[in-house]
């Protein structure tokens, strides 16, 4: 199951399935509160992602896992939820999840830094091999 927003709204919607709603504002009702459920989840998911990330030294082969969290942290929760002034609590969880991808990218960069690894274009890497062979 992704975390996109949207996918766990229609995952939770599947999984109680509002019995013959009596009227549309019950279901109105019932539609926010859902969404409200979603944020928390999302909220509290993104707590223990960035509790648990960053406690230990990032090793090489943990780096490509970290990088591919936060392109999925961006793609399905930074970029999918719509900010409202009516619904403060998405405002929340988008900044926590840009916050969280601010602190994995600087992890990312120490990670790097402190490897020696640098981000080489083709022609530098061809560059570095030639002056070695010399």
């Amino acid at each position: 199951m992704c975390m996109k927003p949207s996918s766990l709204k229609l995952h939770v919607e599947n999984a109680v399935k509002l019995e013959d709603p009596q009227s549309k504002e019950m279901e109105l009702e019932w539609e926010s509160k859902l969404d409200q459920e979603i944020c928390y989840l999302l909220h509290s998911l993104l707590i223990l992602a960035n509790v648990v990330v960053g406690t230990e030294t990032i090793s090489s082969s943990m780096r490509s896992d970290l990088q591919q969290l936060c392109v999925q942290l961006d793609r399905q929760i930074t970029s999918n939820i719509r900010e409202s002034p009516r619904f403060i609590y998405r405002s929340k969880v988008k900044n926590l999840a840009t916050s969280t991808y601010v602190k994995w990218q600087e992890l990312l960069s120490q990670c790097s830094a402190s490897q020696g690894e640098y981000d080489l274009s083709e022609q530098d890497k061809l560059w570095v091999s030639t002056r070695k062979s010399s």
